[in-house]
């Protein structure tokens, strides 16, 4: 019987193991996953706010059309984004150039006349003031966040019940 009874409590102790293991493992990977979201949403945020000081003339652009792009979803599900394509004259030269930022239905109608700010040492570069580009990196940044948040209070939620353990082990025995 004395066996058995060894056997459960060496098992226990394994499981106390694999459990405090997976819950450290999780934690890392949250933190890990929620700095690498906060990081990637700063730079996203700098590079934007790089194109917006360079890019400081307006020019009127007139919407070409758009490039579609397909996404796969893990569900095996399939969006489409769509990024307009703006024609615009700058210094006399006419360009052609796709937005960096879609959405997922056409936010334009072909012919239509937008304002954009190019880039005065290279048209190429440019932005449309009307885009909400600072939602992609305030949703990475936001996320990221969180994920530091929830390791953060379940740490110390742990914590406080070791402590607490500690104290009741201390007083009982």
């Amino acid at each position: 019987m004395g066996g058995v009874r060894n056997m459960n409590v060496k098992v226990h102790i394994t499981n106390k193991k694999a459990v405090k293991f997976v819950l450290i493992a999780s934690m890392m990977i949250f933190l890990i996953v929620g700095v690498i979201l906060v990081c990637s949403g700063l730079w996203f945020k700098n590079y934007d706010k790089g194109v917006k000081e360079r890019c400081t003339e307006s020019v009127q652009a007139v919407v070409d059309g758009y490039q579609s792009s397909d996404s796969r979803h893990s569900d095996g599900t399939y969006s489409t984004s769509y990024f307009p394509v703006f024609k615009y004259t700058y210094d006399g030269i006419d360009y052609t150039e796709q937005s960096n930022y879609g959405s997922g239905e056409p936010k334009y109608s072909k012919g239509d006349v937008v304002e954009i700010r190019v880039n005065p040492n290279d048209a190429t570069e440019f932005f449309n003031p009307s885009d909400r580009s600072d939602i992609v990196y305030n949703v990475l940044i936001g996320i990221g966040l969180s994920f530091i948040l929830i390791v953060v209070v379940v740490s110390f939620g742990v914590y406080l019940i070791n402590k607490r353990r500690k104290e009741l082990e201390d007083r009982f025995n």
